[in-house]
């Protein structure tokens, strides 16, 4: 079952991309962890002009396949203006409307919500699969058992069911299966965003549909893209009337300072210092996020992460700007033998990590070349899938997992860790956080509006230039 969103007057219809399941999923997730606190709330202040124009330079792949769950900082700027959830999680860690405007909840736990006045609700609630197989492309939904294959961040999806009431506004319930005091941040979750069923479809334009915006433009099988975004009816002012999106996947963003692009992300130290040495651009650092996870069986690798290797990975092993995990408690199960889906016998001598997180591999060839005894474990990079795949099946002696913070649960967080790596339940494993690092913006003086949620994914949908000031 599914649902599906259509903009009044009938001009475009989406699909959406929750997946439901089709019966009870797993129980009340345990108590106990603290919340994670505020993560403040940088952005460009100002008032911008309503219809402005800028250009944003990425310089990671974007795969539309990831949609909605992205996979790097480039992915993430371009999800969140396709995709959006009933509630947000903002800055300070507190629930606001997003594409429901209200909520309430009633008898049995059950929740209710109205969309913006922009939207409704349309259709019969249906289970959806994910977007398509390719970076270009669209095929129908598949329905979730007859796909096993894990997907990261799929388990909020078997967490509730989802009914829709036709008529007036097309209210939707959300149905807890089990009692939790965190529903508003779980439906934050990306994976129960609402889009469009084909993002993205072949043609001399390739086109995207969003519940914020279109997306339309050009993109090649190299990976480069040339994007413009414009809002749709119903997003409030102000709001720009188009942004550029330049996707330029391994280009050096010190390249791109005197080329016209007036927001660049950064995470790399030396790009960093670059740009604060230019008075062409302003810095605006962004909250940590993600946290880097070393997740393993291996006693003699969850030894060597004491405080002084920490310390060494987030001061100078990391390329990004980085910190100690220290507002995170490690997770420790020491499992249960026999337990089914649980690998069995000695865990393999890889350690691997998603490529092309350039952090990751770093931080897993150092806990390699640290490995006491003989031949330490082989440092090996796997594609986004493939590299999930392994890590739910847990085969190998190590995963360097990147954990993208949403909100401020920790019992959010550790299903999180425990969904990706089921096996740290069955047989024992450790998942210690080890590091967090951030982006920094660089935009250009003038360009303000620019806010984050808890996520610290900038949204864009409001900014512009400042009256009377265009750059350049």
């Amino acid at each position: 079952m599914g649902a599906s969103l259509r903009r009044r007057g009938g001009l475009w219809l989406a699909s959406a991309i929750v997946t439901l399941a089709a019966g009870c999923g797993g129980g009340r997730p345990s108590t106990g962890f603290p919340t994670l606190g505020a993560v403040g709330c940088p952005g460009t202040p100002g008032v911008p002009s309503d219809g402005s124009t800028f250009t944003v330079g990425l310089t990671d792949r974007v795969n539309f396949r990831h949609a909605p769950i992205p996979a790097n900082d480039s992915e993430a700027i371009l999800f969140r203006l396709l995709y959006e959830t009933l509630v947000e999680v903002d800055c300070e860690g507190k629930a606001r409307p997003g594409l429901a405007r209200s909520w309430e909840i009633g008898e049995r736990e059950t929740w209710t919500f109205l969309p913006r006045e922009s939207f409704r609700f349309h259709g019969e609630v249906r289970l959806a699969g994910r977007l398509g197989r390719g970076d270009l492309g669209e095929r129908e939904p598949v329905r979730e058992e007859e796909d096993p294959r894990p997907e990261p961040g799929r388990w909020p999806r078997k967490a509730m069911r989802i009914t829709l009431t036709e008529g007036g506004a097309g209210s939707l319930h959300v149905h807890p299966y089990s009692s939790r005091d965190d529903i508003l941040y779980l439906l934050d979750h990306p994976t129960l965003s609402f889009g469009h069923r084909g993002v993205f479809r072949m043609g001399p334009e390739r086109i995207g549909l969003g519940t914020l915006g279109e997306f339309s433009g050009d993109g090649d099988r190299t990976g480069a893209w040339t994007l413009r975004w414009s809002p749709a009816k119903g997003v409030a002012a102000p709001a720009p009337e188009e942004i550029h999106f330049r996707v330029l996947p391994g280009t050096d963003p010190r390249d791109l300072a005197g080329a016209d692009v007036d927001l660049i992300p950064l995470r790399d130290r030396e790009a960093i210092d670059f740009f604060a040495r230019t008075t062409d651009f302003v810095l605006t650092p962004m909250p940590f996020t993600p946290i880097y996870f070393l997740i393993t069986r291996d006693e003699n690798l969850s030894a060597l992460a004491d405080d002084a290797m920490i310390e060494d990975l987030a001061r100078r092993v990391v390329r990004a700007e980085g910190r100690p995990a220290e507002t995170i408690s490690a997770i420790r199960v020491s499992g249960r033998d026999g337990d089914p889906g649980a690998p069995g016998g000695e865990p393999g001598r890889r350690i691997l990590y998603p490529e092309p997180d350039r952090d990751a591999r770093v931080i897993a060839e150092r806990f390699a070349a640290l490995t006491p005894g003989g031949s330490g474990p082989v440092v090996t990079g796997l594609r986004h899938r493939a590299f999930h795949s392994s890590l739910h099946a847990g085969s190998d002696a190590a995963y360097v997992l990147p954990v993208r913070l949403r909100n401020p649960r920790q019992t959010i967080l550790r299903e999180e860790i425990l969904s990706a790596a089921p096996w740290i339940v069955g047989r024992g494993g450790t998942a210690i956080p080890l590091v967090e690092t951030r982006a920094v913006l660089a935009t250009r003086p003038g360009l303000v509006g620019i806010d984050c949620g808890y996520d610290a994914v900038p949204r864009l949908e409001h900014a512009g230039w400042e009256p009377r000031w265009r750059w350049p």
